[in-house]
């Protein structure tokens, strides 16, 4: 899978499409552009893309970046799919303040992904 750089940003920004459900449910919410962010130690959304789901809670957290401590998240698990790859019961940190969603190492430690600055393209490599 191919998926183009977003040019919305200087520079672009790779980013990769992901949808996200209840764990062991089927009705799947998104598809979410996400920033793909090797920095980012768990998968960040923000709070009103998770409104029409249940997710169960796991706990609360401080978000701290390199710029300090940042708001109190929400922990919660839900499935995750991104082309035609599925992880279950990953954790996500939901966003109170935030726009952007994150895909972080959480995930993409996962994922077999190549970045084409040049052609300001992400190929994702699915087995």
């Amino acid at each position: 899978m191919i998926q183009p750089y977003w040019n919305a940003y200087f520079p672009p920004f790779p980013v990769l499409d992901m949808e996200i459900a209840t764990p062991m449910e089927t009705d799947w919410i998104g598809p979410f552009t996400m920033f793909v962010d090797s920095g980012a130690d768990i998968t960040i959304i923000p709070e009103t893309f998770l409104e029409d789901l249940e997710l169960p809670i796991e706990r609360t957290a401080r978000i701290r970046s390199q710029w300090r401590a940042g708001p109190t998240v929400t922990i919660y698990r839900a499935d995750v799919r991104i082309a035609n790859l599925i992880f279950p019961g990953v954790r996500i940190a939901g966003d109170p303040l935030g726009r952007d969603a994150v895909l972080g190492r959480d995930i993409l430690n996962f994922l077999d992904i190549r970045l084409d600055g040049p052609a300001k393209q992400l190929h994702l490599l699915t087995r």
